[in-house]
């Protein structure tokens, strides 16, 4: 829709599921608001404001019939389609048949509404971005001059304000008089142009997600041909690196063209000084990037990042010495939506000066201090979605937030707080009570900053989180414990998935138990995390909690465990309960408590909380805070179980770079309740990767040193150093947690049981299991009731096909082995018995913990849901077979047979050497069905390792000891006969399951 008609639309009450969708629930009630009380305001008689949007704070396609127009910049569908390439520019800089159509109204309406709510003739002035300074100046200046006699006042937020000072080449006559307020404006420089051009901004990554057509790199192509981009790069006088020079850009990766750069140069030069009609808002408090250099290869670019700006222009890159300032807490993006900023641009249009924001103090000046950390092109790189994730469609919101470091969405509840001035005065030393922050009423919350065990707490509801993947740790264990484990066993049968903004509530019935119930909240991948998850997490927590008219919760600080800080956790929820509150009508909550068990944490979450009272964050919510310290956690009641080892996770999935170079990007999150995660990137030939996967499918490792030997190498080869270092750190000690690998497809065929660390090998140590993080798995559905009847019942299935000799020996021998053993069960069904439909009879039947498989197995790459086992008369039953199912064995074993095979659309079924890539996809095949355990092996397995594995891992579970235990224990008694199968054998599942009682 045309910007008018949007406008008129909001003011009518018109297209409210669309324009809902456009701004985002509360962001479209306040618009509407600001909208109709704008209409009742006259303007005749003020003085004409054009407001100039920032860089790429414009849409930018093909003019159609009002009120609709063909909208290329930015429309996700357009984006999907490949249709980016159309605003390239080519070598004369002409941009063609696209034009501007308007303003990105998500984050300058509400700017502009509040101008003309205060009295002035406010309009937008929209241009296209992709241009230079030079002709953008040249128009502006026309647009000034349009009505003759007029004062014209600028306020230009980001580039805008670059394009203004352009303007005053040209002499317009209608500014002579006037005032050119700046929001953020980048006077000497960004740096998030060079990041643009090199492919790395989380920009260029957020729209490579849903582009199918262009990665990063030929993102950063196209951007690369947008003059207006190159003339914002840092000023070689305000920095030692002179980015206008070729030489100073890396060897390797994209980079601007030479002639474009001495363009950029001159125009950069050329650009008029800012006279004494300019006034200065400048955002401070954000980590943002300050200063950039060549690494030492000269490679790479590594940025230093500091809290010294707004989140994208340095702050001394934007104030202009002998220009007056004002400083905001609103971050880059979000400036034209702070309402502080907008009272504070209406009283310097008015008078030239404010009071509505803090002076900045031009005599103290920037003072950089030393760096917070660096980053450099190539980490940047690694947050740049694989091919598999991009192509996705978007929500509503994340379309919203898509540029919101640019022209962020409006928030009505809350600003950006983020370096606000910190309390030092003596009285933060005493714990607060009854600190009333008193608002316009809308809403009271009492909120209780605790120091101790969220579980010695009293509340109708326990708020923890879980990540995809990962079982509980710190808080959320301790909330296990208390619970006899029952949400390790929801999250065991997969009744949980931990995606991102999911929120699930357990009631907590008849246990001992401070809260009536659990709100389990979903982080989303480990890998993929970031603060904007957190914000959602808590929108959608608190809307759960206002839903079901709970009188309190407890939480505690949720994400502070994934590198980043419980300050940073805690204010990130706190915009998203703050968003919540505003968004549900007639939502009312009495009040929430914060618990933090570790006093220095408790000490920052204090400062920080002190902070955002001072900030408008609450918005008109009138908050009492109250601080109080708990005694010491009691003892542990004898009669709660003793919880489970905390595991080490690594994370691993490949990415491929648009030069077909692929790299295999790890995460580890370490154990314990300061968990922290450390990520890593390592260049890998894929195609040696594939070959060293056919070989050991061909080979096997015959002897205990072959296997030491390959992990070795496979460690140095697909691990970058800083992940080995953490992983021996980790893995080592008598503790000797376990290792649970959670993987990608591609990742997936690396075979992670051999891998060595120095002298450590995980598998045969704490042990070590496998997660797969590449599809929607079914519950886990398994017979209870077997879980608690001693003894072990098996379901033995020997060569449907009646043409493998090798399953034939294998049968033989596991049904000689355990037909000794009385406590075991065993039901044979032999060559053609093992009929399709029996066998899901038998699965579904209940009866039966194990079923041990040996035979042909069917491996469809296209679809791998349909990979799985050959039955007699050639009829497959595969993993989709059995999501329908009511229960299902505990586990499934199946052994690698010589000749595994593999059928493509219109073609017989032929033999393949791809038996790691089969397992893979028979594991994720069953886990999707609903089986709860997979164990498979990579390769054919020796008679002798075979028998020993078997004997050893059947006498554990028998024992009652969890499936990780009895697989340590095969494992080890075969590597005790020098053999390299110990590491053949791979568990998809849960270490701790039991299949019969200890």
């Amino acid at each position: 829709m045309a910007d008018d008609a949007v406008e008129e639309a909001l003011r009518t009450g018109a297209q409210p599921g669309l324009l809902e969708d456009l701004f985002g629930p509360a962001g479209y009630a306040e618009l509407s608001q600001l909208a109709r009380q704008a209409s009742t305001r006259s303007v005749r008689g003020g003085e004409r404001v054009l407001i100039l949007h920032g860089i790429m704070g414009s849409k930018l396609g093909f003019p159609g019939t009002w009120p609709f127009q063909d909208v290329v910049w930015i429309d996700p569908a357009d984006i999907f389609g490949g249709r980016l390439a159309l605003l390239r520019l080519g070598p004369s800089g002409d941009p063609g048949r696209v034009r501007s159509l308007g303003v990105l109204l998500a984050a300058y309406l509400a700017l502009k509404l509040r101008l003309r709510i205060a009295g002035h003739d406010a309009e937008f002035w929209h241009y296209d971005w992709r241009l230079g300074l030079d002709r953008l100046g040249a128009e502006l200046a026309r647009a000034i001059d349009a009505a003759p006699g007029r004062t014209t006042h600028l306020v230009a937020h980001s580039m805008g304000g670059l394009v203004a000072r352009a303007a005053l080449r040209h002499r317009p006559r209608n500014l002579q008089e006037a005032r050119i307020v700046t929001l953020g404006t980048p006077h000497f420089g960004s740096y998030s142009p060079v990041q643009a051009f090199r492919g790395v901004h989380s920009v260029v990554n957020k729209v490579a997600l849903i582009d199918t057509r262009h990665d990063p790199a030929e993102l950063a192509g196209i951007f690369g041909t947008f003059p207006g981009l190159l003339e914002m790069m840092p000023s070689p006088r305000l920095r030692r690196l002179d980015l206008f020079d070729p030489a100073s850009w890396p060897a390797r990766g994209t980079r601007p063209d030479a002639a474009m750069l001495a363009a950029a140069r001159k125009a950069q030069t050329d650009l008029p000084e800012p006279d004494e009609r300019f006034l200065l808002i400048v955002g401070n408090g954000h980590e943002t990037v300050v200063d950039a250099r060549l690494d030492t290869e000269r490679d790479e670019f590594v940025y230093d990042l500091a809290p010294e700006g707004d989140g994208t222009v340095p702050l001394d890159l934007a104030v202009v010495p002998g220009r007056p300032a004002w400083v905001t807490a609103a971050g880059h993006g979000g400036m034209p939506n702070s309402a502080s900023v907008a009272r504070a641009v209406d009283t310097l249009l008015a008078t030239g000066r404010t009071d509505e924001l803090p002076a900045f103090d031009a005599a103290r000046g920037v003072r950089r201090g030393v760096a917070a950390r660096s980053v450099s092109d190539s980490a940047l790189a690694a947050r740049i979605p694989s091919p598999a994730q991009r192509g996705r469609a978007l929500a509503a919101r994340e379309q919203r937030s898509l540029l919101a470091e640019f022209a962020a969405p409006p928030e009505p509840t809350a600003e950006s707080t983020a370096g606000a001035r910190r309390d030092t005065g003596e009285g933060t030393a005493r714990l607060l009570s009854d600190f009333v922050v008193l608002r316009r009423q809308r809403q009271r919350l009492d909120i209780d900053l605790v120091c101790g065990s969220i579980t010695d707490v009293r509340a109708d509801a326990y708020v923890i989180g879980a990540f995809r993947n990962v079982a509980p740790g710190g808080a959320a264990a301790a909330v296990d414990q208390e619970l006899g484990g029952a949400l390790s066993q929801l999250i065991e049968r997969r009744m949980v998935s931990g995606e991102a903004g999911e929120v699930t509530c357990f009631p907590t019935g008849r246990h001992r138990f401070g809260a009536q119930s659990v709100i389990l909240a979903g982080l989303g991948s480990v890998t993929e995390y970031v603060d904007d998850v957190l914000e959602l997490v808590g929108e959608n927590i608190m809307r759960t909690a206002l839903l079901t008219r709970l009188d309190d919760f407890a939480i505690v600080p949720i994400g502070a465990a994934t590198g980043g800080t419980a300050a940073g956790a805690l204010e990130h929820l706190l915009r998203g309960f703050v968003r919540a509150l505003a968004t549900v009508p007639g939502g009312r909550l009495r009040g929430l408590t914060i618990c933090e068990l570790d006093a220095d944490r408790f000490a920052e979450l204090r400062e920080t909380f002190h902070r955002l009272l001072r900030s408008d964050l609450f918005g008109e919510v009138e908050v009492t805070l109250n601080e109080r310290e708990l005694p010491a956690p009691a003892a542990i009641r004898a009669t709660r179980p003793a919880p489970m080892r905390q595991a080490v996770y690594l994370l691993t999935r490949q990415e491929v770079a648009a030069d077909g170079r692929a790299s295999v990007v790890a995460s580890v999150l370490t154990a314990g309740g300061k968990a922290a995660i450390v990520q890593g990137r390592m260049p890998v030939d894929d195609t040696a990767l594939d070959q060293q996967a056919r070989a050991l499918a061909r080979r096997g490792l015959p002897l205990a040193r072959d296997a030491d030997r390959f992990g070795t190498t496979l460690a140095r080869n697909v691990l970058a150093p800083e992940i080995r270092e953490v992983l021996v750190r980790e893995l080592a000690g008598p503790s000797q947690p376990p290792l649970v690998v959670v993987h990608d497809a591609p990742t997936s065929r690396i075979p992670w049981e051999t891998l060595r660390l120095g002298e450590i090998s995980p598998a045969l140590a704490g042990g070590l299991t496998h997660r797969y993080d590449g599809g929607v798995l079914s519950v886990a559905k398994w017979n209870e009731e077997r879980a608690r009847t001693p003894g072990l019942s098996m379901l033995l299935v020997v060569n449907p096909t009646e043409d493998l000799e090798g399953a034939e020996a294998e049968g033989a021998r596991i049904q000689a082995m355990l037909s000794r053993r009385p406590e075991i069960r065993l039901t044979v069904l032999h060559r053609k018995e093992a009929r399709r439909n029996t066998l899901i009879e038998r699965f579904q039947s209940g009866e039966h913990d194990v079923v041990h498989y040996a035979g042909h197995a069917f491996f469809d790459p296209d679809n791998r849901g349909r990979s799985g086992i050959i039955c007699a008369g050639e009829e497959v039953l595969a993993g989709a077979d059995l999501a329908a199912l009511r229960q299902l064995p505990s586990l499934v074993f199946f052994n690698a047979c010589e000749a595994a095979r593999v059928r493509r659309p219109g073609q017989q079924q032929e033999a393949t050497d791809q038996p790691i890539r089969s397992t893979v996809s028979f594991a994720e095949s069953f886990l999707a069905g609903g089986v709860a355990n997979y164990l498979g092996t990579y390769w054919p397995v020796g008679d002798a390792g075979a028998a020993a594995f078997a004997d050893a891992f059947y006498t554990g579970l028998l024992r009652g000891d969890p499936l990780g235990r009895a697989l340590i224990d095969g494992r080890a008694k075969v590597r005790e006969r020098n053999l390299g199968d110990w590491a053949n054998y791979v568990l998809y599942g849960n270490p701790e399951f039991r299949l019969a009682p200890g």
